[in-house]
């Protein structure tokens, strides 16, 4: 099936200063060109959304200020939009003027996002607003009312005093013809309130690209309560760690912080590779033809290890579940006679496996080998702190650490899978249908080419 995966950016993609990472950045950029369909859907105007993903190669359209507009990533022009219906604008303007505010008014004008505002209606709030845009070509001062509603507006906000705009913010936040917003800027005094016409969101966006394009699926990742809508309209939808409690109930599951590069690790683990019209899965799959053969090790070498592999993302009721059946079947491979447990080392169904593992040393079985294969050299540097706790937990008890690659690069992790089948004959894998084209996937494979007894679980 053919998947759209659509992030979020602030508190989700982008680290907490603002930026990609350059692991998110290279992630998504080589999954890009294996053919996985990636965008974005982001509350900032394309304008800034462009600077803080500059490098990100993106082929589709994203969703910029909220839903309202669908954006060329190339050209930065509109190709979708969702503006105030003239009717409605008038109410506005109406408004405006009897409550004695001037907006910042985003209109399309020629095709292009635009920012007007009347130079001589410039408060403290406003003038912080222009200094942080200096030079952005968007920026269109006016100096009379009649030029600032030019065009056609889908995004008004006024900037002041809560006092002021509490007036227009009582008066139709009730409106269904509006999405309205009262709250105060992040680092400083003032208030904006914010107004868009109902129909601009995030998920009549992400339905409409869904439509173009012609997906089956989508996969959403999103840290606040308005991303609500577009987990509703999306199959799967992922909380980073951290999100908002009405996000997280609502999420399929939640995945690491936006800090410690969540959404690109899921991507890289679940993400499935589109395949090109014309190429064929058979012998001649040039793919397939490049593809190292296994290196296996001399099979009694081989004869007492067992790896895990097994999806990142783990639900509380999926972690419940799978904990004592784990546990049982460390025991029950110990019985017959495993005695060298490979562990990747990454989140989720590694940790639980690592977990099973330790508690058997524990509980007698003392002559287990535990033997963590990380990726590269620091793979957890951008996790939370108390999952690297966790992993050092269970490294106390390792027999062996091995990073498997010198260093990072896009397809360490598949080296890793591949490092672990080479060297046990058994395999124990927490794989879920429908998720072919992961890394589970590929591992679940290679240990069935390579022979191994692949115990699902």
């Amino acid at each position: 099936m053919k998947t759209l995966y659509v992030s979020d950016l602030d508190g989700t993609l982008l680290r907490r200063d603002g930026t990609l990472s350059p692991y998110t950045l290279g992630t998504i950029n080589s999954l890009i060109d294996d053919g996985v369909y990636f965008t974005y859907a982001a509350a900032r105007s394309f304008a800034s959304a462009a600077r803080v993903t500059r490098g990100l190669r993106l082929s589709l359209p994203a969703v910029a200020y909220g839903g309202a507009l669908i954006v060329r990533p190339d050209t930065g022009q509109a190709v979708s939009w969702t503006t105030v219906p003239q009717e409605d604008a008038r109410d506005l303007i109406r408004a405006f003027r009897e409550l004695g505010l001037s907006p910042i008014v985003y209109s399309l004008i020629g095709g292009t996002d635009r920012v007007s505002w009347v130079t001589t209606r410039v408060n403290d709030g406003v003038r912080n607003y222009l200094d942080s845009r200096r030079g952005d070509p968007r920026l269109r001062p006016v100096t009379d009312e009649a030029e600032l509603y030019r065009g056609e507006p889908f995004y008004f906000t006024c900037i002041g005093e809560r006092a002021e705009l509490l007036p227009l913010f009582q008066r139709f936040s009730g409106d269904e013809r509006f999405n309205v917003s009262l709250q105060q800027e992040l680092y400083r005094e003032e208030y904006w309130c914010e107004i868009t016409s109902a129909a601009a969101s995030k998920a009549g966006a992400v339905a409409r690209i869904k439509s173009i394009f012609g997906f089956d699926r989508v996969v959403s990742f999103g840290d606040t309560e308005s991303d609500l809508g577009m987990f509703r309209v999306s199959d799967e939808g992922y909380a980073v760690a951290g999100a908002a409690p009405a996000l997280r109930d609502a999420a399929t599951a939640v995945i690491g912080s936006n800090s410690a590069d969540g959404v690109a690790l899921w991507l890289s683990e679940h993400a499935q590779r589109s395949v090109p019209d014309g190429v064929r899965h058979d012998n001649g799959d040039p793919a397939e033809l490049a593809e190292p053969a296994l290196r296996l090790l001399p099979a009694e070498d081989r004869a007492k290890a067992c790896c895990f592999t097994g999806h990142r993302s783990i639900t509380p009721a999926e972690r419940n579940a799978l904990i004592p059946r784990l546990g049982l079947l460390v025991l029950e491979l110990y019985g017959k006679g495993y005695r060298r447990f490979y562990i990747g080392g990454a989140y989720g169904f590694d940790m639980l496996a690592g977990l099973a593992v330790v508690a058997a040393i524990r509980n007698g079985c003392s002559d287990i080998e535990l033997v963590l294969a990380y990726p590269f050299p620091g793979h957890d540097s951008r996790w939370q702190e108390h999952d690297r706790a966790l992993l050092r937990r269970i490294a106390s008890y390792a027999a062996e650490e091995v990073n498997v690659c010198p260093a990072y690069f896009p397809g360490a992790y598949a080296v890793r899978n591949r490092y672990m089948i080479e060297h046990t004959s058994a395999c124990v894998a927490y794989y879920l249908p429908g998720r072919e084209q992961s890394g589970t996937g590929q591992t679940v494979r290679l240990a069935e080419q390579a022979g191994h007894k692949v115990f699902m679980i």
